[in-house]
């Protein structure tokens, strides 16, 4: 008779699979190429020629307050009503736009800017919901629900665009990472591909990064400009005359078109129905030049960054935070922070301040107290200190410039 656990080896050895080896493995694996020669070249399907293409994702950046949401619905009006872009050109045919916001309300202003620009309502749609397999509704989520908005875009035959206000909120994960940035917009970069569409993504620029490269001025990754093919930015014209506020948009990256150049417009509101009042696009002229020259000029920056800026005013927060005589480090690097300002900014402004730092005996923690020159003839001089007081000077100084860093 034979034992349980011999006849179970040998059930085991007959019915084990050979494994293969290395060799053989390697043998049903190999490298797809293409060749060009096989490749059938076609151009590019534009929406907006030069500056919004179909097939692809495109961004629209710029500072809060300076039309972009505008400027999107501006486009989805053109797109509605096969109406004029900028320059001259027709829209020949018109389509369908889907929007998804949730920074502006659809009743008070997202429909009422539409119909200030005679956009065909009928052919927008809002994205607002999801309803899961049980009939669960809940908010629609970009960072994971961009597969089911591409399967009931199917059922929108002359979609053209897709707007997605804010962009930002396609990535699920840290939005700074480039690595979790690409996986979250690739689901948006292969909808606007399958369903060629244009994608239009607003964002916004970093704060404190003006007369820098447009491009690198988006916030978050530098991944969201590497994944668009175009870039397009806006800013307000400052006028010292205080007249007509002008605005830009302008190309500020494109791998498929020009990267310069742009149109001015303007914000005017009309009344589109008693007593309902909403803001339209009027285009003006084109400009020329680099999207880094005309936000130089729009933004009345001399084309250097404005860190001069940002340290006098820490410098004058430092000056009145000591005005009143010693203050505890701490205490003012919490209330600079609450302030915008950055450590590293103030580190620079104590630096210019010549601000003192000295050991509370009293309190037992720093303190930060302005240097000033006292008229009071015993302070004009030097007093004598003993080697053992110096010693614990250089000591206290050591420290606290090691704190510092």
């Amino acid at each position: 008779m034979i034992a349980v656990p011999e006849l179970s080896q040998k059930i085991n050895a007959a019915t084990a699979k050979p494994e293969r080896s290395a060799d053989a493995k390697s043998a049903h694996q190999s490298i797809v190429l293409t060749g060009a020669d096989s490749v059938t070249v076609k151009p590019i399907d534009w929406l907006w020629e030069g500056y919004l293409p179909r097939g692809m994702l495109a961004l629209l950046a710029g500072l809060p307050g300076c039309g972009k949401s505008t400027l999107a619905l501006a486009m989805a009006a053109t797109i509605t009503n096969a109406g004029r872009w900028p320059d001259g050109t027709p829209m020949n045919n018109p389509g369908s736009v889907l929007i998804w916001s949730s920074e502006d309300a659809m009743d008070t202003t997202l429909v009422p800017r539409l119909m200030a620009m005679n956009a065909d309502l009928s052919r927008v749609q809002f994205v607002t919901g999801f309803v899961d397999a049980d009939g669960n509704r809940r908010a629609f989520d970009p960072a994971q629900d961009i597969g089911a908005l591409e399967e009931q875009a199917a059922s929108i035959p002359d979609l053209r665009l897709l707007i997605l206000d804010p962009v930002l909120s396609a990535v699920g994960g840290d939005s700074h990472k480039a690595a979790e940035t690409r996986r979250g917009l690739q689901a948006v970069v292969d909808m606007a591909s399958a369903r060629n569409i244009a994608v239009l993504g607003i964002t916004h620029f970093r704060k404190g990064s003006s007369a820098t490269d447009p491009a690198e001025r988006v916030i978050g990754s530098q991944a969201f400009v590497a994944l668009a093919r175009m870039v397009l930015v806006a800013s307000k014209v400052e006028d010292p005359e205080g007249g007509k506020l002008t605005r830009i948009i302008a190309r500020a990256k494109s791998n498929i078109s020009a990267d310069d150049g742009g149109f001015e417009f303007f914000l005017e509101r009309s009344e589109i129905k008693p007593g309902i009042w909403a803001q339209g696009v009027q285009w003006g002229g084109a400009i020329t030049g680099s999207a880094l020259a005309l936000l130089n000029e729009a933004e009345n920056t001399d084309g250097h960054n404005d860190e001069k800026t940002i340290v006098d005013d820490a410098v004058e927060f430092l000056q009145n935070a000591l005005a009143n005589g010693q203050v505890p480090s701490k205490e003012v690097e919490a209330e600079a922070k609450a302030a915008g300002i950055s450590v590293a900014t103030l580190r620079r402004a104590k630096k210019q301040l010549k601000v003192k730092s000295v050991k509370s005996a009293m309190k037992g923690c720093w303190m930060l107290e302005l240097r000033t020159c006292s008229p009071n003839t015993e302070d004009a001089h030097q007093k004598s200190v003993s080697a053992f007081e110096q010693v614990e000077r250089l000591r206290a100084e050591s420290t606290e410039t090691e704190m510092e860093l």
